[in-house]
């Protein structure tokens, strides 16, 4: 797979091609318990996970991806591979580059403070899924039950001057972003606790890691994010301001219509009853 990326050009073909970016997995996941990890897991399997790559071959992967022009997203969920990761990254970017590229870490599930501090400066974007603690979240008590308010620590992650772009992982939970801002203001599990409830975002917060920040993490920031000239007119038109209702009631806003780059892409029948 290595080999095959590298003879793809890294560039954008058309508006709905490009080919920009590489993503590799460094360890496995926290549902699984085979996230890596410092220490092991309380729970079965009670291992300390999996890594796919040492530091030196994902080092060399980064820099030889990084010199291709390509921005590399690495999965990464347990602190010891969120680490391993951060000591690559360390290794390619300059000092002082503040990371042109938006290298990335995808989920970034277990990054403690001490290495949210190492990403934050080094520049590191990171792309995660809010939706993961509804879904998942009782099962991340169990796994990580020291550690787990310190478990996708958004707010940390931002007040320590992470961009954090907001994602579903898809099919691994719905895709429905409303879900994701939701459990980014509540950060409450299936069972109804709350799990790091410092680390809980505004709805307006919320809603700028599906957008903003989401067009920042995939460089399309100029394009992307924002209804204002020069930029596609992608949006969705709700029912109700989510900025204004209890994060609960979210998830339960009715979609009238649907946009993508100035085409209506859906309608409902129910839009000519707004107005």
């Amino acid at each position: 797979m290595h080999d095959n990326v590298g003879a793809v050009p890294a560039g954008r073909h058309s508006p709905r091609l490009a080919t920009e970016a590489v993503k590799i997995w460094a360890d496995g996941g926290m549902s699984s318990r085979t996230a890596a990890i410092h220490g092991s897991y309380p729970v079965p399997p009670f291992g300390s996970g999996i890594m796919y790559f040492e530091r030196d071959a994902l080092t060399a992967m980064v820099r030889d991806f990084d010199a291709r022009g390509f921005q590399v997203c690495v999965h990464a969920q347990g602190d010891r591979a969120i680490e391993t990761v951060l000591d690559a990254y360390a290794e390619v970017l300059e000092p002082g580059s503040g990371n042109p590229r938006r290298h990335r870490i995808e989920h970034g599930g277990a990054m403690y403070p001490h290495l949210t501090e190492r990403a934050a400066g080094l520049g590191i974007v990171i792309a995660s899924q809010p939706g993961f603690l509804s879904g998942l979240g009782d099962g991340f008590a169990a796994a990580f039950p020291q550690t787990c308010d310190q478990l996708y620590a958004f707010a940390s992650w931002q007040r320590a001057g992470v961009t954090v772009a907001g994602s579903s992982d898809s099919p691994v939970i719905t895709a429905d972003p409303r879900i994701g801002i939701r459990d980014a203001c509540l950060r409450r599990t299936g069972d109804g606790r709350v799990l790091g409830p410092d680390e809980r975002l505004t709805a307006r917060e919320a809603l700028a890691l599906y957008t903003t920040q989401a067009a920042f993490a995939c460089h399309r920031e100029h394009e992307l994010g924002t209804l204002e000239p020069g930029k596609l007119a992608d949006f969705t038109v709700l029912d109700g301001n989510p900025l204004e209702l209890d994060p609960e009631r979210i998830p339960g806003l009715g979609v009238l219509a649907t946009v993508l780059g100035g085409t209506p892409a859906y309608q409902s029948e129910s839009i000519f009853n707004h107005g």
